[in-house]
């Protein structure tokens, strides 16, 4: 939303004042916006990669444990 700037007084620098922050803030929307869209990624990645790691900890255990037995007893 932009107002005029037609004149060079008070209100003409208000007006730009105006003009300055609205566009600032949009900046700031369109940053918060990517930041929260890069944080949602994260997220995701984070349980993606909790799902994945569950069910692969306790079949690393179970290899882990068959191999100190065959260690133990090679016969």
């Amino acid at each position: 939303m932009n107002v005029p700037e037609t004149t060079r007084d008070e209100i003409g620098e208000l007006g730009h004042a105006f003009n300055q922050m609205t566009r600032e803030l949009g900046d700031q929307r369109g940053r918060l916006v990517q930041m929260e869209r890069a944080a949602a990624w994260r997220e995701l990645v984070r349980r993606l990669a909790h799902e994945v790691k569950n069910p692969l900890f306790p079949l690393q255990l179970t290899v882990e444990n068959m191999q100190r037995a065959r260690d133990a007893h090679p016969e």
